[in-house]
């Protein structure tokens, strides 16, 4: 009787374990790169989550990095550095295993030399806060001598915003990050007027996870890479150019 009952006790000393293990996890999501982000998207994607073993349940998401951030998953799209506490779990993983930059995209009937041809035009950028969207665009324009005024900047939030103003003609030209341009322009008849310098794609960054829980969370992201319908379906929510995740090398 004696050793059932230590038995027993050691069987539900496991068990809350186990509950412990399972505990709901926060992550926290970069928009500041672009994504289609909605309400049912970011509830679509806890559900997958949990379902593959990594109990996402409440997911934030924000331009800029809260001071005080304490998600246990980070989805960093830019190299970014979070000090000791956390660790990378998983590389992001670029469309077509390209360089991440921006590019400055006009119609291919517009009669454009150079980048000192778009001064004062109207155009189209992701958001201030983003660097493959704007910022990398900025810092290409000044080097060059061009300003665009805030009256004559679009902010479209999405790649596939600034794309359609561009094709509908109601900006004159478009800085779309690298990977996407790339894709789109050659069946949309673009010009490339200029590509800035790359940078790293960033990571998706943990902390305060258990090993196991760890295990389960990169197994669950890497699964979101297969390339599969439904997996893209969920990736919509993170910036176009993400292909996917994949281990550190």
């Amino acid at each position: 009787m004696r050793n059932a009952l230590f038995c027993l006790l050691l069987s539900l000393s496991g068990y809350s374990g186990g509950l412990f293990a399972a505990e709901p996890l926060t992550m926290f999501i970069s928009s500041a790169e672009g994504g289609a982000i909605s309400g049912r998207r970011l509830h679509n994607l806890s559900r997958y989550l949990t379902q593959q073993g990594c109990p996402v349940s409440d997911i934030e998401t924000a331009a800029e990095y809260p001071q005080n951030l304490n998600a246990q998953l980070v989805f960093a799209p830019l190299e970014h550095d979070f000090g000791s506490d956390y660790w990378p779990l998983l590389n992001l993983q670029v469309l077509n295993g390209a360089e991440l930059s921006a590019s400055v995209l006009v119609r291919g009937s517009t009669a454009v030399p150079d980048l000192q041809a778009l001064s004062g035009v109207r155009i189209a950028f992701l958001s201030p806060d983003s660097v493959t969207g704007y910022l990398l665009a900025r810092d290409l324009f000044a080097s060059v001598g061009v300003e665009h005024k805030s009256d004559r900047i679009t902010y479209t939030r999405t790649s596939v915003g600034a794309m359609s103003l561009l094709l509908h003609k109601d900006v004159f030209a478009a800085v779309i990050a690298t990977p996407l341009a790339d894709k789109w322009r050659r069946d949309n008849d673009l010009q490339l007027v200029g590509v800035t310098e790359a940078v790293n794609p960033g990571a998706l960054w943990s902390k305060g996870m258990s090993p196991a829980m760890q295990a389960s969370c990169r197994a669950a992201f890497l699964g979101l890479s297969d390339g599969s319908r439904s997996s893209k379906k969920l990736l919509k929510i993170f910036p176009g150019w993400l292909q996917g995740f994949a281990e550190p090398q």
